[in-house]
């Protein structure tokens, strides 16, 4: 049996619309020892059907009710055999070429966590902004800011076994304090020199309304305090946020995301090919 490097976990619920994209984005990548788990939660349109269309790539399919995409991706966690994880929305992409360049990362580097970079895109596939993040988290980290890019993120099995799947009781931020809890154990976390993963930004997409306005649910408002509470994190000021961004200016990372996304914005995100 060949052995898995890398398990891609895929959540989805009623995602006939977008997930042939999410799963054509996988296909194209070209590259062996990928496991791809499928997790849906009972889906009563035709989204399995539509992955039953892609036998040759997907691996494993999980179809029952659950609690929500947190308990989706544990599933996924615990079924995957790969040396590292991460976990694909049914409506986002992986960018083009862009795993073989992430493979040769992981397995050139020691990090337990691996973050890459971001592309947002509407539902018309048009580039909105090419999003980097800071090259080195250590000092955010000790102001108790993060900044990793949520499914961007590759996750070494042994160190997940240690620190712990996804807390059920988070619906919107479940990912960013799985995150703390990795920084907070004093693991290796490295930064990808590239964007990752197409995030795509529509009317049913529960992170839109706070990525596009601004306007957080209050259900999340009531997690993000929770959570700061939890992790004793300072209150998100403005202080903090002009922080943020002096250390992404000084470091490159921010004049790397205008510049980016000046040349690409409203352009097909098909178009991007990853560069490492």
């Amino acid at each position: 049996m060949e052995e898995k490097i890398l398990s891609i976990i895929i959540p989805c619920y009623n995602s006939e619309k977008y997930i042939r994209e999410c799963l054509d984005s996988l296909r194209a990548q070209s590259l062996g020892g990928v496991e791809v788990i499928v997790v849906d939660g009972g889906s009563a349109d035709q989204t399995l059907a539509a992955v039953s269309e892609y036998s040759d790539l997907v691996s494993s399919v999980i179809s029952e009710p659950d609690e929500g995409q947190s308990d989706a991706i544990n599933k996924g966690f615990k079924r995957a055999s790969g040396q590292f994880v991460t976990w694909l929305n049914s409506d986002d992409v992986l960018l083009h070429n862009s795993l073989s360049s992430v493979v040769d990362a992981l397995n050139e580097s020691e990090a337990d966590c691996v973050f890459g970079n971001v592309i947002w895109f509407d539902e018309g596939r048009r580039i909105m902004k090419v999003a980097y993040g800071p090259k080195d988290d250590k000092r955010l980290l000790k102001s108790g800011s993060l900044l990793p890019f949520g499914p961007s993120a590759f996750l070494r099995q042994s160190m997940l076994e240690e620190v712990g799947m996804l807390d059920l009781s988070y619906h919107y931020i479940m990912d960013i304090d799985l995150w703390w809890r990795i920084a907070r154990g004093k693991y290796q976390i490295s930064r990808l020199k590239f964007p990752v993963w197409g995030l795509r930004l529509h009317q049913d997409s529960k992170t839109s309304p706070v990525v596009l306005n601004g306007v957080a649910p209050d259900a999340m408002v009531q997690e993000r305090k929770r959570l700061a509470e939890a992790h004793s994190l300072p209150a998100l000021s403005r202080k903090r946020r002009i922080k943020q961004l002096l250390h992404r200016f000084f470091d490159g990372s921010l004049l790397q995301t205008l510049a980016e996304t000046a040349r690409y914005k409203g352009k097909d995100i098909g178009c991007y090919v990853c560069k490492d």
